[in-house]
């Protein structure tokens, strides 16, 4: 932790979280963006250079905070010609080789019958699975496309399984014996899900809190309330709430398995002039899609392959998408004149794409 009082890290004796840094590093950008006050950018810039020094062997990565990083990395990046390590903070919140709480990334793998990747929590020895923790990484990384669309492809997948997966949280996914919270009948609607997912019940008590309750092959919709003594029981809003974030993302289109995911919901503070969206096609073929282009003419502009699609659109208009790759479009009004300023497209004073040749 940091004490701003007195200037000085102070640690618990317990654990550390480096990745505070990157919080409050986003905390500080954001406040730039606002008010112009330059300090609040050096903070920034402070922040984000405690995580560029970070070997990468270090994994910083506790729980919430470094998406938010990764993030910030690579939208700085685009913005201001910064020249941080993208992909060893992109790669710290996947890959659970962390120093500060090993294990702590995103699943890749099935549980049982199930298949469970994308989610997020502790993927090593515990085998954990949070809603929570789920719902932010999409929030925090889903708008990270928009800076560099590179990354494009993989985010698309991700977030294909993590929407998939995420709906295993909830208690009407399960039989009565896979979930610890069965008997409480208090949300018949099945909108509040539960506060993670298990492998299995070998790991920490859980096994003796509900021996003989839940009794088929995992994996199990669990929590630590009824465990810990705190609730009645694991069905919480805790971590439920922050679902809103993920269905601002997710869209579904008229092809199934292939979402439209919406880059701006989550970018908070940054430009969100002209709509933004990410569409991954799963499928070993060519796939053609449908979206709602508005009823004023737009050009269409792909950021993958960095060039706008012919003519323009309006209404109901077909995007065709090759197997196993992603499109990337922003629907910009046909009435705007588009420029290239210093190596960006830009449309009236906004950009476009950051990175044109």
């Amino acid at each position: 932790a940091y004490d701003f009082e007195t200037g000085k890290g102070v640690y618990n004796g317990r654990w550390r979280e480096p990745d505070a840094a990157a919080g409050l590093g986003w905390l500080f950008f954001t406040t730039w963006n606002k008010s112009g006050d330059q300090k609040f950018l050096q903070a920034a810039q402070a922040s984000m250079e405690f995580l560029q020094r970070r070997p990468a062997a270090e994994g910083t990565f506790y729980e919430i905070m470094m998406p938010y990083g990764a993030y910030l990395a690579v939208r700085m990046n685009a913005e201001l010609g910064t020249d941080y390590d993208e992909m060893k903070m992109l790669n710290w919140c996947f890959d659970g080789d962390n120093t500060d709480r090993d294990g702590w990334g995103v699943m890749a793998e099935r549980w049982g019958k199930y298949d469970v990747h994308g989610l997020v929590g502790q993927k090593k020895w515990e085998q954990y699975a949070f809603a929570m923790n789920s719902f932010s990484h999409a929030a925090a990384l889903t708008p990270v496309v928009k800076y560099n669309p590179a990354y494009a492809r993989t985010i698309g997948k991700w977030m294909l399984n993590l929407s998939n997966a995420a709906r295993l949280f909830y208690p009407d996914e399960h039989p009565r014996n896979r979930q610890s919270s069965a008997v409480w009948d208090g949300d018949p609607e099945h909108v509040i899900c539960y506060e993670g997912l298990r492998k299995n019940l070998d790991n920490g008590n859980h096994f003796q809190v509900f021996k003989g309750v839940l009794t088929e092959d995992g994996p199990y919709a669990i929590g630590d309330q009824v465990k810990f003594g705190t609730s009645f029981t694991d069905i919480c809003i805790y971590g439920s709430a922050w679902v809103g974030m993920l269905a601002s993302i997710v869209n579904t289109t008229d092809v199934e398995m292939i979402l439209q995911l919406n880059c701006n919901a989550t970018d908070f503070f940054g430009d969100r002039t002209f709509d933004t969206y990410l569409y991954y096609n799963p499928y070993p073929e060519n796939q053609t899609i449908h979206f709602d282009a508005g009823s004023e003419p737009v050009r269409v502009y792909d950021l993958v392959e960095r060039a706008f699609l012919p003519g323009t659109a309006t209404g109901k208009t077909a995007l065709k998408i090759p197997p196993d790759q992603a499109r990337l479009i922003v629907l910009v009004p046909a009435e705007l004149k588009t420029s290239v300023r210093n190596k960006r497209l830009m449309a009236e004073g906004h950009v476009v794409d950051y990175r044109v040749k």
